[in-house]
């Protein structure tokens, strides 16, 4: 009776594994050549066209990352094609003299990976404690841009952001929108034992109801971000903060509880701004500060202009007027570019009805489907804040 012959190994086909190591080498090769005449095009760019113009073009950037997404056959997905691209543009716009970016910090906030996920990964850039400093360091000249929040689709706009837009002049060039996941954390991940929950206003708002229940009668303290929120229950053992597992792991916390926020589909906008307001191509949005006359009618004679012409209004937010008891101004977004021939002929016929009318900028509105938070864990900033410039 013959024996069955014991199956032989499968041999590692080296020779295979050199011959494909090789290609890609050449392939890196070719691929480092590209990148550097691309580079140089750029640099041609700064130097014969965009003297006066800004270097950043949110606009064309964000057709551009559509373009490739769209072009784009795998086995390279769409999410890891944009931190690429991101990155090529970054390295752009620095040969054409980088601008530093200013955003809510310190290191870890939502703010920061707004940012991140704009400008790209290794953009220099100021982490500011509140954003009043982020404000102050555009118009004071320590940064050429700011990214603040402006909106969250749970507790609505945030104000502060809105007065000073107005009160700096500032304006607006592009916009962000993140999901945001909201986690507990603390020193000993544990639900047990805290008696203080630390986070953003915004956050524990949005947090609202899972707070109530899991965590009754347990105070609630707000703090400029919720990366200071982290930083102070590094130091404060019975204290919990509210932020992101990023912050977590930077932070050396323990997540206590994760995806806290009360809707699902928790997202925040966020606004770049600047002293100046670029020519943006592809301008889908427009921000408007309009000032009224405290008459009967007033704001039906300021949306009549819009309506009368089909212009949709995105956003309407009333603030209130400090020379002038129950008086208010209006901020307003349209879904239109400020130069569109009919949004030019409603404002002449708003301002003919209003006292004063200020276009806070034209921009792009947010296309990207932007990350998840557990996704951002792992494929935003991993040069974490050596790149920032210290505030």
């Amino acid at each position: 009776m013959s024996q069955l012959a014991e199956p032989k190994p499968v041999a590692f086909a080296q020779d295979e594994i050199d011959a494909l190591r090789a290609e890609i080498d050449a392939i890196d090769e070719q691929l480092l050549g590209l990148l550097n005449r691309r580079l140089s095009r750029a640099q041609q760019i700064g130097a014969k066209f965009c003297i006066d113009a800004p270097v950043l073009q949110s606009a064309r950037e964000g057709q551009l990352l559509d373009a490739l997404c769209a072009r784009n056959a795998g086995p390279l997905d769409a999410a890891h094609l944009r931190l690429i691209w991101r990155e090529i543009l970054t390295a752009s716009r620095y040969l054409q003299s980088e601008p530093v970016v200013a955003y809510l910090g310190p290191f870890g906030t939502y703010t920061e990976d707004a940012m991140r996920t704009h400008f790209g990964v290794a953009h220099p850039s100021i982490p500011c404690e509140s954003v009043d400093a982020v404000f102050d360091s555009v118009t004071q000249g320590r940064a050429a841009f700011g990214v603040v929040p402006i909106e969250n689709s749970t507790e609505g706009v945030i104000t502060r952001t809105l007065d000073l837009m107005l009160a700096r002049g500032l304006r607006v060039s592009a916009e962000v929108v993140l999901p945001v996941q909201h986690s507990l954390m603390s020193k000993h991940g544990a639900l047990s034992g805290i008696d203080c929950v630390l986070g953003h206003e915004q956050a524990l708002g949005q947090c609202r109801r899972w707070l109530d229940d899991h965590l009754p009668g347990v105070p609630r303290r707000t703090v400029p971000s919720n990366a200071r929120a982290a930083q102070l229950a590094t130091v404060e053992p019975a204290s919990a903060a509210i932020g992101s597992r990023r912050a977590a792991g930077h932070y050396g916390l323990q997540i206590a509880a994760a995806a806290i926020q009360d809707e699902r589909q928790n997202s925040t906008r966020f606004y770049v701004i600047g002293p100046d307001q670029p020519q943006v191509r592809g301008a889908t949005r427009t921000l408007l500060c309009i000032e009224l006359d405290n008459r009967p009618g007033a704001l039906q004679r300021m949306l009549a202009p819009l309506a009368d012409r089909e212009i949709a209004v995105t956003r309407l937010d009333s603030r209130p007027l400090k020379s002038e008891l129950w008086a208010y101004r209006f901020f307003v977004e349209l879904q239109r570019d400020q130069h569109d021939a009919a949004v030019a002929a409603a404002l002449a016929e708003i301002r003919l009805a209003a006292q004063d009318v200020v276009v806070l900028g034209s921009f792009a509105a947010a296309t990207d489907t932007p990350a998840a938070d557990a996704d951002r864990d792992t494929l935003v900033n991993p040069l974490e804040h050596a790149n920032a410039i210290p505030n």
